[in-house]
């Protein structure tokens, strides 16, 4: 009998030809499990611009889409809800032009959250465990990372490593930032604990996701979790990059450095046009814009032709969206407009940063 992509060996090998059926299946454990739980099937949002957290430019986790009930004190059912949301995150761009930072993370991924009352967090602990096991990795491998200083958090770990046999890391009050957690709202926030995956080849622990108590002016809320479909992918088949697990690196093969920047970028670039962003000189059109520039700029470094860009996403577009548009041609049309605007620039950081 063919073995399910998911199941556990000593060391498994990725193969990115396996991806979609990966991320179907991983979601598909996720919504199984929080499904048999009770938690009730949340929504997601259509759109990646955020029209329901006006804190942030894009959907860029389920917390966006939680917020509400924290905001607004509308309440959350005792069941809980799960939620599966496309997001995009734009802090790449803040390191495009400099050729000694390569992103881990991708800029477009899938999330996966639940959010419930903060009395059933320890609920939500024991489910976020039993969709790890589902997904057949060995709880040797799993870590959960707490500060000293959360002592109740402390307790619940406790209480759920007597049926899980992951290990404790216990860090000390200078690493605090790791565990807290911020909503855009003064009066929300967050202390969490991390959940971390050992690679098997280097013996690094790396996050995966985390679990938070909510607190609104320092009383608990409401308690939730999240955790990226593409970064559990990548630690669980011990991968160094997450972008190496996401559709991108199906159409370009995956290759560290400028490259995975490259991929990264053409991704955010497909998103974006696809929301029907134009570039521009402010907020997301500026975003926007520089991510063209990027795409001119990594043409140059990499050498890639105009018309090998064009495929490139096409291929994208069908792989991830399902069909092609036109959005090919806008992306040259902007490639090319670069090029003349800048005919004489040297391609390096100072360029980037200053155009």
């Amino acid at each position: 009998m063919e073995k399910n992509n998911l199941e556990s060996t000593s060391l498994q090998n990725f193969n990115i030809e396996s991806i979609r059926s990966l991320y179907s299946e991983t979601i598909n454990s996720f919504s199984n499990v929080f499904g048999s739980e009770g938690y009730i099937k949340h929504e997601p949002c259509t759109s990646l611009i955020s029209g329901i957290d006006h804190s942030v430019r894009f959907i860029g986790s389920t917390t966006n889409v939680f917020k509400k009930y924290l905001k607004e004190d509308i309440p959350i059912p005792k069941e809980g809800y799960f939620l599966v949301q496309k997001c995009l995150r734009t802090r790449n761009t803040n390191t495009l032009f400099d050729d000694s930072i390569i992103p881990e993370w991708s800029s477009y991924f899938t999330a996966m959250g639940a959010i419930a009352p903060f009395d059933a967090i320890n609920k939500l602990s024991d489910t976020t465990m039993k969709f790890l096991s589902s997904l057949k990795i060995d709880e040797n491998r799993i870590r959960i990372d707490v500060s000293s200083l959360d002592t109740d958090l402390l307790e619940i770990i406790k209480k759920l490593n007597k049926n899980y046999k992951f290990s404790i890391n216990i860090t000390d009050e200078g690493n605090i930032d790791s565990y807290r957690h911020k909503y855009g709202e003064e009066n929300i926030s967050g202390r969490n604990f991390n959940i971390s995956i050992k690679n098997q080849k280097t013996n690094e622990f790396k996050d995966i996701g985390n679990i938070i108590l909510i607190e609104k002016n320092n009383i608990p809320i409401a308690t939730e979790m999240g955790i990226g479909v593409g970064t559990l992918i990548s630690k669980k088949f011990n991968l160094s990059n997450s972008i190496e697990a996401s559709s991108i690196s199906k159409i370009i093969k995956y290759k560290s450095g400028l490259t995975t920047k490259f991929s990264d970028t053409l991704s955010v670039v497909v998103v974006m046009l696809k929301e029907k962003i134009t570039p521009g000189s402010r907020d997301k059109a500026r975003l926007l814009r520089t991510n063209l520039l990027a795409l001119t700029y990594f043409k140059h470094k990499l050498d890639i032709g105009i018309e090998e860009i064009k495929k490139y996403v096409d291929d994208y577009e069908k792989e991830e969206f399902g069909g092609n548009t036109n959005i090919s041609n806008m992306i040259i049309n902007y490639l090319v407009e670069n090029e003349k605007q800048y005919p004489n620039t040297t391609y390096d950081f100072n360029w980037g940063k200053n155009n």
